[in-house]
């Protein structure tokens, strides 16, 4: 049997990234509002480097597979505040989306040598701060990779912004099979945008067999997209969303992923997704 919540029992909430500045602005909401849903694997790791840590030594020619959902932590290193239970999506080839948690998205793409990788990407910054760039910049990240184990490295902005990040394999999380039949159903949803502190907004969200859904929220924004598979032996999906009607209207893409929960929900839909300026994180709790 399902938990319910609010009688109804199936929930999305939507948190929106756009810019940041030198410092991130802070969050602000209901202290009424209910508690994330924590994954089984979320605990943060004692994490194995520092600030001062700026290469990482290969000591394997077998190129290992970066592919997972890792949780952990990120570290800024130029005194903004750091961002714990952060979660990171990277898929075998190497695309990856780490979600800081404090409306901070790392997007790009590495490239794996033995066990160590390099790659480069964009920094959707927080909201409402912006870069001098404007709301995104150039990110680099260089680290080592334990196959299925542990994800460490630093990153870096062209703006001058950098840290370090330590994530632990998420096997329970990643290590299932996908399936779109098993994300189709009608979904209730609740909106809420935590940095502004604004009221939730009720929806609904229907997902099809075939992957495609269908949404509207009381704040008048139209959700429409598409979900894929990338490889049907893990969670990662492929996600696509047009939003209209309202001040988030665009074209995003990204990565999502469908897992059980430990407590308050049975399962979620855990959405990454940019329009190329401002990053958003969907959840659909069920």
């Amino acid at each position: 049997m399902k938990k319910s919540i609010h009688g109804s029992c199936i929930s999305l909430l939507i948190i929106l990234s756009g810019c940041n500045d030198n410092m991130p602005s802070s969050a602000s909401g209901d202290s009424d509002a209910l508690p994330p849903p924590s994954s089984p694997t979320a605990t943060p790791p004692s994490s194995p480097i520092s600030c001062q840590t700026l290469s990482f030594a290969k000591t394997s020619d077998v190129n290992a597979l970066p592919g997972g959902i890792w949780h952990g932590e990120l570290v800024h290193c130029d005194g903004r505040v750091n961002a714990d239970f952060v979660t990171a999506f990277v898929t075998e080839d190497g695309r990856f989306r780490i979600d800081a948690g404090d409306n901070h998205l790392l997007s790009g793409s590495i490239r794996v040598d033995g066990d160590t990788f390099d790659g480069n990407g964009v920094d959707f910054a927080a909201t409402g701060t912006e870069y001098f760039s404007g709301p995104t910049t150039s990110l680099f990240v260089l680290g080592s990779v334990k196959e299925r184990s542990e994800l460490d490295g630093r990153w870096g902005t062209e703006w001058g912004s950098y840290g370090y990040f330590s994530f632990q394999y998420g096997e329970i999380a990643y290590n299932k099979p996908s399936s779109l039949e098993a994300l189709a159903g009608v979904w209730p949803s609740i909106y809420n945008d935590y940095n502004a502190g604004v009221d939730s907004v009720d929806g609904v969200w229907t997902i099809e067999p075939d992957g495609q859904f269908n949404g509207q929220d009381e704040k008048g924004c139209l959700h429409s997209g598409q979900f894929a598979l990338i490889d049907d032996r893990y969670s990662l999906l492929e996600v696509e969303l047009k939003i209209q009607g309202c001040d988030l209207a665009g074209s995003y893409t990204g990565l999502a992923y469908h897992e059980e929960l430990a407590d308050w929900w049975d399962e979620a839909i855990t959405l990454s997704v940019d329009d190329g300026q401002r990053a958003l994180r969907i959840l659909l709790l069920l």
